[in-house]
């Protein structure tokens, strides 16, 4: 397994094909580390008595993946001691077992690991503009915005300490996620999807 040469980087992804997960350990594992927290997420095969058979994902992508890296960057001010962050989520079509959403933090121990992994997938779902269709055994479907973390979880990580290294507490970011999700939802309903010839 190769170390990352940029220990503190953060590799943030949106991709149609099949997630690597051990990419993403790769992507931050660090000498100065010893700990890489890893969480992936899979597609099961139910939900409340329905039986899916895939998942599909869409994305207003730019600004998914800007918000993605200002999750990024909260995490790092909670959590100053994390190095590498892997942040990769799968678009399109997943089937059953196979991951949509792989994220990977590096620190120097394993409880800042551990909690920044947490924040991330949490704050990932709250505020990431995401959309999750599912399709069921019977030809039924269901879109669901990718927001299952309650508001009150994204206010718990609203501040962070003055002593952060970025010399910025973003106490702002939980009206930000309120605006893009208002922005979401107008892309959403308001803007057609294109038309797939």
């Amino acid at each position: 397994m190769a170390a990352s040469e940029v220990p503190g980087a953060d590799h943030v992804t949106l991709s149609h094909e099949q997630l690597n997960v051990n990419a993403a350990v790769e992507a931050v594992t660090s000498p100065s580390c010893g700990a890489v927290s890893l969480f992936v997420g899979m597609t099961r095969d139910n939900f409340e008595g329905h039986r899916v058979v895939r998942l599909e994902y869409e994305a207003y992508e730019s600004m998914a993946q800007a918000e993605m890296k200002k999750i990024c960057a909260r995490a790092r001010c909670l959590w100053p001691s994390v190095g590498g962050i892997a942040l990769h989520h799968r678009l399109g079509v997943v089937p059953i077992a196979e991951a949509s959403v792989v994220i990977a933090v590096a620190a120097p121990h394993r409880q800042a690991a551990f909690e920044a992994t947490a924040f991330l997938i949490d704050t990932l779902k709250a505020t990431v503009p995401i959309w999750k269709k599912e399709v069921y055994e019977k030809g039924q479907c269901m879109w669901k915005e990718n927001k299952e973390c309650s508001w009150s979880k994204t206010q718990e990580y609203s501040t962070c300490s003055s002593s952060s290294p970025s010399g910025v507490c973003h106490v702002f970011y939980f009206f930000t996620s309120i605006y893009l999700s208002f922005l979401l939802l107008l892309h959403k309903y308001y803007f057609p999807k294109p038309s797939v010839n």
